[in-house]
């Protein structure tokens, strides 16, 4: 009897870990959203919620401010969703309204940095050079195989506008893409990534008329991130690895309690 009371009470505790071990292969699948967020619902949202602390500019009032170009660049949609359903430490969830309602606060959070005059010079500039392959709708019927900007899984999910703004500039290898850092300047590429942002989003209208450029050049260029890899193992992570060499552990020690049990009869 000793072998299986050894036996369970291992069992026990290898549950355990695997239990903990399931808490770190992250968040639920994340619902999209079933149809193009709203900017405009987004105004009302983010006037009545969010305003009081991050200002009705978007500039943070000290908090997170999302005209700030660099914060913005390095990240999604998702993230800013999930801040908005979940809280932080400094802010709480918003459980008074809806999911479509959330991802409709996001959208609009997004125009503190697509702003309309810079989308408007960036319609502009997609029209002439990427229009072609990608779609006036921004949806890649122009070419196959060309990026769908209108696909929410995609662009929610994983896109950063920096990751935008590296393919704009150095091209996609093994793709029809082409480099445009020696044909645009990096005012203009980043003009073109903040329309083609605009396409995940409904109701933000940007008009096609003639925009002066501007040539004020962006003092802190975006540093192109690594396109984060999809259904990381929690094994691949330094707690992950510490919960398999235990579990492992675990496993040995139940064969050999369980074995010298049967031979003690």
């Amino acid at each position: 009897m000793t072998g299986f009371v050894a036996l369970r009470l291992a069992l026990s505790c290898l549950f355990i870990l695997m239990g903990i071990a399931s808490a770190h292969t992250g968040p639920a699948a994340l619902e999209y959203p079933s149809e193009k967020p709203s900017v405009d619902s987004g105004l009302e949202i983010y006037m009545h919620n969010c305003a009081g602390c991050h200002g009705e500019k978007g500039d943070g009032l000290g908090k997170v401010d999302f005209t700030d170009h660099v914060y913005m660049i390095n990240r999604n949609s998702s993230e800013f969703f999930e801040v908005v359903n979940d809280g932080t430490m400094n802010m709480p969830s918003f459980v008074n309204i809806s999911k479509p309602q959330k991802w409709d606060s996001v959208a609009y959070v997004w125009t503190f940095w697509a702003d309309r005059p810079s989308a408007m010079r960036g319609k502009n500039i997609f029209e002439k050079n990427c229009a072609s392959c990608h779609g006036m709708k921004g949806d890649g019927s122009g070419l196959p195989g060309a990026f769908d900007f209108t696909n929410l899984s995609n662009t929610i999910a994983n896109a950063q506008a920096s990751i935008y703004f590296d393919s704009v500039s150095n091209g996609v290898p093994n793709t029809a893409m082409p480099p445009w850092k020696s044909t645009l300047s990096e005012k203009e590429r980043w003009d073109s990534v903040k329309y083609v942002w605009t396409f995940q989003f409904r109701d933000y209208p940007v008009s096609s008329q003639a925009i002066p450029q501007v040539t004020t050049p962006i003092t802190s260029p975006a540093t192109p991130l690594e396109i984060p890899s999809a259904g990381k193992g929690w094994y691949n992570t330094p707690v992950g690895a510490a919960i398999l060499i235990i579990s492992l552990m675990m496993l040995a020690g139940i064969i050999y309690l369980f074995m010298k049990g049967v031979f003690e009869r």
